[in-house]
């Protein structure tokens, strides 16, 4: 007789001694050979859920560092338009905006429309002249703010952009950019001196560009 600690007592953290006959010890040899290969085959699995769980945070580090890297580049990229100033004349509204970006009419009045407002319309003298002193302090020397009133290539006629009425108030002093190869758009432009009503090239890289929103509601 030998003395031998079993496969289940090893486990249960316990040792005792017995007498193992001589022709038990081949049964129990392969016990503890399979209770070994299970093991070993749940070890493996253990392992390679482990590899797999790495795998996994691993990617999504990676994706979290995409994504992040990303925001940089669209918060970058994505400049907001900021609202100067909001002020009323007569029954509208109006907002004026500031863009860093090259504006054009057609943007600026997309961007109108999407504020459910459109490019303002200035059909007479006392618009023009409460306007021109609402935006005055927002606007720097040289600015361009780009409102409603459009004339394409070929026509004659000024249209407004969102009534399609035609423009009828052309204050003195205007300036009509004969010979432009372009349509052609209202823009109010400051000076030292004062803000005066023109036209410039609807499409066209233009700095310190703004855009007047008009609502009527």
């Amino acid at each position: 007789p030998t003395e031998k600690t079993t496969l289940l007592e090893i486990l249960a953290g316990e040792t005792s001694t017995v007498e193992t006959p001589a022709s038990s010890r081949g049964i129990d040899f392969l016990r503890l050979t399979r209770a070994v290969e299970v093991l070993e085959v749940k070890f493996n699995a253990f392992n390679e859920t482990l590899q797999r769980l790495d795998r996994i945070i691993t990617t999504l580090e990676e994706k979290v560092l995409v994504t992040d890297t990303g925001n940089e580049t669209v918060s970058e990229q994505v400049v907001e338009d900021v609202l100067s100033t909001f002020f009323a004349v007569g029954n509208s509204k109006y907002l004026l905006f500031q863009t860093s970006r090259n504006a054009d009419a057609y943007r600026a009045q997309t961007e109108c429309v999407l504020k459910n407002l459109f490019l303002a319309e200035i059909t007479n003298q006392e618009d023009y002249q409460n306007i021109s002193i609402a935006i005055d302090q927002y606007v720097v020397d040289g600015g361009v703010v780009l409102v409603g009133g459009r004339k394409e290539l070929g026509q004659e006629n000024l249209v407004f952009q969102y009534s399609q009425q035609l423009v009828t108030f052309v204050p003195s002093g205007f300036v009509d950019q004969v010979g432009i190869r372009d349509s052609q758009c209202l823009a109010l432009q400051k000076s030292v001196v004062d803000i005066s009503l023109t036209s410039v090239p609807c499409v066209g890289d233009q700095e310190n560009v703004y855009y007047l929103c008009q609502s009527n509601n």
